[in-house]
């Protein structure tokens, strides 16, 4: 039977390893599904007005010319290589692919720490809906935010001692992010310190010590653990002691040379193209505004209070429990470097023109992360306590990590869900199918076309109108001018509504789910 104890343990383990790899392979087959569905929608604005500004480009060159913050250079680079007239999902295939990747980039990384963290974190962002949404347009985020796990992975295997390719692998990601959208720079600052943080050695030795004494205290008060634990404790904190001046010296000297290429690329890049930006405007949304939803975002809760409730329990948790050098990177990528540079600005004065949520994706992607350090230390403090907890009443001791850690999952999960679904099913813009319907109720001649924002109705009209119209031209016309024959409006729809003296009555609403504004209604002239 001793004999046999070896294979027995080896069989266990490949079963383990098969079933984790169906169960990553299920999730990225999940979020492939749920992004492949979203990407063949409706263009929404900033997707056109990406559209137009390949359009306008002459040269490969060009791309970084246009200094306008619409412009995010390796998605505008993709739209000019594919040409005008490839189909709209084939635009949106770098977002797509690079959604994907930052799926599997989330299990490669957290799965280093644990099985659990690793399924979890690639759970969590496969059904994040922000995380859908963004991997499913035309746009930088979804790459920038690929470019950040990228990154994040070579600074965490140089943490851990690995040195094959790291310099090439952060330097490519560094180009990658900085190239799809500025943001990136808050992700960077936050694998700087990563790096720091474990290039020093006495913080590296109080971090472990401290959560060595503070775990060996609770095991041997309330848990029974035989003193054996404490020599362990002992000597983990032996291995992170610090070391020679000297070795602290090359160890922090290591860390410069990973991050000067980098550092030197985001400069050139910075000076290049992001210095002296121009803002393409918009309804700037309010700081408040901006947390309620980002909270929203990052929970995957619809409901605010219930959001910022599991908010709170999450880094009560994440306090309590880990003690993990990544930690250090979604404090200052998430927080510390976003909200360090709105706190300069403004006690400078130089409060930013326009401030939208999608602008702190990454501190989204950040808390997902910490969410899924917790709910994997759970459990694997579930299974330190079906060991050596033998005092448990009913047995509920040594069960509360599991259901904790499952009623987090599952509401953070549901929450996305509810919010995925309506967006897969009434997609975004309805542009195109509200030029449709108003070809369908038109009779001859020409049409025109109004709307509440000239600026966007103008855009999206010339879009549209040459790839859908196959006979009567569709123009578009300022409210501020003759009436048109119909309006396209945004916003909670009207059953009537009166413009430069003209009655409109609506026709028709369609729910946007993307979009803050909710729906698109049309409107047809009734009086003239």
């Amino acid at each position: 039977m001793e004999a046999l104890a070896p294979l027995q343990t080896s069989t266990r383990e490949s079963r383990k390893v098969a079933a984790g790899t169906l169960v990553i392979l299920l999730i990225v087959g999940t979020a492939a599904i749920f992004r492949f569905i979203a990407c063949h929608d409706e263009f929404w604005l900033d997707e056109v007005w990406s559209y137009e500004i390949a359009r306008t480009m002459t040269s490969v060159a060009d791309v970084f010319r246009e200094r306008i913050d619409n412009n995010h250079p390796l998605n505008t680079l993709w739209i000019y290589l594919l040409g005008e007239s490839a189909p709209l999902p084939l635009y949106r295939l770098p977002a797509l692919l690079s959604g994907l990747t930052t799926v599997a980039l989330a299990y490669v990384i957290l799965r280093r720490r644990d099985e659990a963290c690793g399924l979890i974190g690639a759970g969590l962002l496969a059904c994040s809906y922000p995380m859908v949404v963004y991997a499913s347009e035309a746009r930088g985020y979804a790459p920038m935010l690929m470019a950040t796990l990228i990154g994040l992975n070579a600074v965490d295997r140089a943490a851990r001692g690995s040195r094959r390719l790291i310099s090439l692998e952060l330097t490519a990601a560094t180009l990658i992010g900085m190239v799809s959208h500025g943001t990136f720079v808050f992700a960077y600052a936050g694998m700087f310190a990563y790096s720091l943080v474990n290039a020093i050695p006495i913080a590296r030795f109080a971090y472990a010590c401290s959560w060595h004494r503070r775990r060996i205290t609770h095991l041997l008060r309330h848990e029974g653990f035989p003193a054996r634990q404490d020599a362990t404790a002992r000597r983990s904190c032996d291995e992170h002691a610090p070391a020679s001046p000297v070795a602290a010296t090359n160890r922090f000297g290591s860390v410069l040379r990973l991050h000067a290429g980098p550092i030197f690329l985001i400069g050139l890049i910075w000076y290049g193209f992001y210095r002296n930006m121009g803002i393409g405007g918009g309804a700037s949304e309010s700081l408040g505004t901006i947390l309620k939803e980002a909270t929203q975002w990052a929970t995957g809760i619809p409901h605010f209070p219930i959001a910022i409730l599991l908010f709170g329990t999450i880094c009560l948790l994440a306090i309590r429990y880990v003690r993990d050098g990544l930690l250090v990177f979604n404090l200052v990528a998430g927080i510390v470097a976003p909200g360090g540079l709105l706190a300069l600005q403004y006690l400078s004065g130089d409060w930013p023109e326009v401030l939208f949520t999608r602008y702190f994706l990454l501190s989204v992607l950040c808390f997902n992360l910490t969410i899924a350090l917790t709910l994997g230390r759970l459990c694997r403090l579930r299974s330190l306590t079906d060991q050596h907890c033998k005092t448990a009443v009913m047995g509920l001791r040594a069960y509360w990590p599991t259901a904790l850690t499952v009623t987090l999952l599952l509401a953070s999960m549901a929450g996305n869900l509810i919010q995925i679904v309506p967006f897969l099913t009434h997609g975004r813009s309805h542009y195109a199918e509200a030029l449709t319907d108003i070809l369908a109720r038109s009779g001859d001649g020409p049409i025109t076309v109004g709307g509440d924002h000239n600026f966007r109705s103008r855009m999206m009209i010339d879009f549209y109108s040459p790839r859908m119209l196959k006979s009567g031209p569709v123009t578009f016309h300022s409210i501020d001018a003759t009436p048109p024959q119909w309006l396209i409006l945004a916003g909670k729809p009207r059953a009537d509504v009166v413009r430069q003296e003209t009655d409109y009555r609506r026709i028709r609403t369609y729910f946007d789910a993307a979009s803050p504004a909710g729906s698109l209604s049309i409107y047809r002239q009734v009086r003239n």
